[in-house]
């Protein structure tokens, strides 16, 4: 039985995995470049300031950033690690789906690679309807019906 759905949502599932693994390095990297730029920091606090909010020091914005940071980059770097995860066991439900291998296999692929690359993020849901299609759709009956008896 063709598959093309399932093949076609796991590779639309696989590349937006793949997009977000660039676009969070890009942000976690570019984070550290700016906050790494003490014009940065000052630009945030003049413009803070200007709110006519609680004025901060540059120190203070410093002190703040310092603690954040790396929060964020652990965040963002465990994102990415699971994404990557996605990724691979996507690649490999893609695999059994190209080879009509267990459909059940790889449902239960696809529905760990959603979880994986977030529980209601576009990705996943792709993973989760390939998954369904994978769990739900029989292949159609061959005619095993009995010769006419003579």
């Amino acid at each position: 039985m063709k598959r093309t759905v399932e093949k076609v949502l796991t590779m639309a599932a696989i590349i937006c995995s793949l997009l977000g693994i660039g676009l969070m390095s890009v942000i976690i990297f570019g984070m550290g470049v700016a906050f790494d730029d003490p014009n940065t920091v000052e630009e945030i606090v003049v413009e803070q300031n200007q709110t006519g909010q609680e004025q901060i020091t540059v120190e203070e914005m410093q002190e703040a950033i310092d603690v954040i940071q790396p929060f964020v980059n652990t965040f963002g770097w465990v994102i990415v690690a699971l994404l990557v995860i996605s990724v691979v066991l996507g690649i490999i439900a893609f695999v059994y789906l190209m080879k009509n291998k267990s459909m059940n296999a790889t449902g239960g692929l696809l529905i760990a690679a959603g979880v994986l690359s977030g529980l209601i993020s576009i990705t996943s849901i792709l993973y989760y309807i390939a998954a369904i299609m994978c769990f739900v759709r029989k292949p159609k009956p061959t005619d095993q019906t009995l010769p006419p008896m003579q």
